[in-house]
């Protein structure tokens, strides 16, 4: 979902410094994935296109439809260089992958808007969805077999682009296994560093890798054993790279400020290295200080240096600035109010240690109570607040998790917005985020207050509540 990588580079990597066998092993691993090679350059040219059975119009309309409709809730707010959009000078370039993903996300997005979750109903649009998506996985498998384009940032981009595919579907649950063809097509170009920086379209991309990889470990089990130690050195490479993907933290639809997403980061890794033999004392070191520094952050402070322009030892009133400002407030309130109850329900068994109960309990309620005001305050505004709405997907699973069955309202108030989020996006994510709480609230509501399920036994499957 995305303007593609600049044309100029077709390179032509074999992999040097191996054989040819070891080369062939390195396909079968890729195909092993269900990821995708997309484009030796195979057509030119709009009448090549034609040739493959595409309609000039018809992909004409998809990439309207998509620029007009789709990419912009890839950022939080549109912008002529909104790095999403495909370019009208690069349409005749498309590959037949792009294509047929491209199709597959728009008949998804219309389908999604038009009949919300009965959009699998074995229409004739449904199964447009579907077959479009088999072809184009038909189509990068077969270039799959070529090493010469298998390290290519196109192919990145393509796997990428099909990954928020499968997101969009939520019922395809392949995303995970192109996150891990990402992760060793990147690890054979010598690293993230080694693969950023050179293209503004793939470091756009690049950039919801990251975020889903992340934020798909915050709702899900913790890894198995066996990859703890690789999970954890991809979280190293994420940490030095964020400033040059992730930025400010307004660079997409995840708009989780910058200090907090960082924070995330290492309470993922504690979580990990739970499981390792390790020291226990630093462990718990470790988890009261990122706490204290998760709890230490300035909502005011950044909107004012990131968003304002503003000396961040000068901050004025923002509610004086603007009332977008004052919206951008409440997002960051609520995304530091998410990660506040992230770190304590996640860490409980570690931060518990040093921390009394007491104390542990009065930040949680206090963090729920101030999720709570602000999620209700840009839900309910009505002075244009409907794109920042489209920015909490995350915060509203946790603020879901922690309600208590005494506060039916709250959960009645969240299940709307996220059936309204659903046909906004035209995404399926928050429709299962929905069903995922639904089934937590029957879990707990049947459990006294000490019998407080582990934050990882509340999830049976890598969920990816981020779009």
């Amino acid at each position: 979902m995305l303007g593609l990588p600049a044309k100029k580079t077709r390179q032509t990597r074999r992999f040097k410094g191996k054989d040819r066998s070891e080369n062939d092993g390195i396909a079968a691993n890729l195909l092993e994935t269900a990821i995708f090679m997309p484009m030796k350059p195979r057509f030119r040219g709009v009448d090549a296109c034609l040739s493959r059975s595409f309609d000039s119009q018809a992909v004409l309309h998809a990439i309207d439809y998509y620029n007009s409709m789709i990419s912009p809730d890839l950022v939080p707010v549109e912008n002529p260089e909104n790095p999403y959009r495909f370019s009208s000078s690069d349409v005749r370039f498309l590959p037949p992958t792009v294509l047929h993903n491209l199709f597959s996300i728009v008949f998804s997005h219309e389908l999604i808007r038009r009949d919300g979750i009965h959009s699998d109903n074995g229409s004739q649009s449904s199964v447009a969805v579907y077959s479009h998506r088999g072809l184009a996985l038909r189509s990068l498998n077969q270039d799959l077999a070529s090493p010469e384009t298998q390290t290519s940032d196109m192919v990145i981009a393509c796997i990428l682009m099909f990954t928020l595919a499968e997101l969009q579907l939520s019922v395809c649950r392949d995303w995970d296994k192109h996150i891990t063809g990402v992760k060793k097509i990147i690890e054979l170009r010598g690293g993230l560093k080694n693969v950023a920086g050179r293209d503004k379209h793939l470091d756009a991309m690049l950039a919801y890798f990251m975020i889903i990889d992340v934020m798909s470990f915050t709702t899900s089990p913790r890894p198995a054993m066996a990859h703890t130690n690789s999970w954890m050195n991809d979280q190293i490479q994420y940490l030095e790279i964020i400033p040059d993907l992730y930025k400010s933290g307004v660079s997409t639809c995840f708009a989780c400020p910058t200090e907090l997403f960082v924070d995330i980061i290492r309470i993922n890794q504690l979580r990990a290295a739970e499981q390792l033999e390790t020291n226990i004392h630093q462990l718990t070191t470790s988890s009261q200080d990122v706490l204290n520094h998760v709890l230490q952050f300035s909502s005011l402070k950044w909107v004012a240096t990131y968003l304002c322009g503003q000396n961040s030892e000068t901050t004025s009133d923002i509610h004086a600035v603007e009332p977008i400002m004052s919206g951008w407030l409440s997002v960051a309130e609520i995304y530091h109010a998410a990660v506040t109850l992230y770190c304590l329900g996640s860490l409980s068994p570690l931060i518990g240690v040093i921390q009394s109960v007491s104390s542990i309990s009065q930040a949680r309620i206090a963090s729920y109570n101030s999720i709570k005001l602000h999620l209700r305050n840009i839900f309910l505004a009505k002075d244009g607040a409907a794109q920042m709405r489209k920015l909490l997907i995350w915060p509203l699973v946790i603020a879901g998790i922690e309600t208590r069955k005494e506060d039916s309202s709250f959960r009645l108030f969240i299940t709307t917005q996220l059936n309204w989020m659903s046909s906004a996006l035209g995404t399926y994510a928050p429709i299962e985020a929905r069903q995922f709480l639904e089934s937590h609230w029957r879990s707990v509501d049947h459990c006294l207050p000490s019998e407080e399920k582990p934050w990882e036994s509340m999830f049976d499957k890598h969920f990816v509540f981020v779009l």
